[in-house]
């Protein structure tokens, strides 16, 4: 039994694992972070990194410094020489609400234009400003009027420089039709504002003249609108019967209502088109349009051409 037990003994050794050498093991450590301390993912890192540029040029240059300018003042808010202080849309909770690209500093160089809003649940938009982005500097435009109904942004050539000019326009959302409207020019890295919609230079007026007729006086020229063709009753509270006045009445011609660029395909840059209403007796009773064609030179906006528009009966 005994030699059978080690023959059975010898069969089965090398079939069996060796024993494992004592080992000792470490106390336990403290939690290591998945990251440490001084690592950091590569989209933080570069949001640190920008960030940390950002506060640098803030700090070197200060709130006020050179960038910041405009035709009128207050109309530019570029702060620090073209730099803002070390905050991301996220931070200040705003929307990107649209995202351009053209060569607005100079040409031959793309430049990124985004425009910035904080949003509700509506189409209002409060806090509006450009952010421009160009061999490595930031540039933030922000109109005296930040606020208004479906603001956009166009980016086109309007001047001579053939470098790119940004118009912004968004509606007040009143009944009376009126807009904001404002062109910025970059061009150097200079921003200055081109077009200001509460710059507007013309004082026009209208009345009311014998003969069913209202006359428009634009300080460019005059028209006449003729009114003979609506009904009798709409004009009884002005007219006699025979055409005559009845008392002198004025009309009226509003502040700037809309401006809309358009583009000249001759000279290969674009213009701007301003509506101005013309009402009677009350605003909604509207006569007609005045309507500029305003042209950029000599470094100021000035119309090429002037008309009245008149709605249908």
């Amino acid at each position: 039994m005994k030699t059978f037990l080690l023959t059975l003994l010898a069969f089965l050794l090398p079939f069996l694992p060796s024993p494992s050498p004592s080992v000792d093991l470490p106390e336990p450590a403290a939690a290591v972070p998945a990251i440490a301390s001084e690592e950091r993912s590569a989209p933080a890192r570069a949001e640190a990194l920008l960030r940390e540029e950002r506060a640098e040029a803030f700090d070197a240059s200060g709130v006020g410094a050179e960038g910041e300018g405009s035709a009128a003042a207050g109309t530019l808010n570029v702060r620090g020489g073209g730099k803002f202080a070390p905050c991301t849309a996220d931070e200040r909770q705003e929307t990107l609400l649209q995202e351009s690209w053209g060569q607005v500093i100079e040409l031959g160089a793309c430049a990124a234009v985004r425009l910035f809003g904080r949003t509700g649940e509506g189409p209002y938009v409060t806090d509006v400003r450009i952010e421009v982005r160009a061999d490595g500097r930031i540039f933030v435009l922000s109109p005296p009027v930040n606020e208004g109904y479906d603001p956009r942004i166009m980016l086109g050539p309007f001047t001579e420089a053939g470098t790119d000019q940004i118009f912004l326009g968004m509606t007040s959302g009143g009944s009376g039709g009126f807009g904001f409207f404002y062109l910025f020019d970059l061009t150097g890295g200079k921003p200055v504002a081109l077009f200001d919609f509460q710059d507007w230079p013309f004082r026009d007026s209208a009345r009311y003249e014998d003969g069913f007729k209202v006359r428009v006086d634009a300080e460019e020229t005059s028209f006449l609108i003729d009114l003979s063709d609506r009904p009798r009753e709409q004009l009884a509270p002005i007219y006699q019967p025979d055409g005559t006045l009845i008392a002198p009445k004025k009309a009226d011609v509003s502040a700037l209502n809309y401006v809309f660029p358009s583009f000249n395909a001759t000279t290969g840059r674009f213009e701007l088109t301003a509506f101005q209403r013309i009402t009677g007796l009350y605003s909604a009773d509207l006569l007609g349009y005045l309507i500029r064609q305003m042209v950029f030179r000599e470094g100021s906006f000035s119309p090429s051409w002037t008309l009245v528009g008149v709605t249908g009966v």
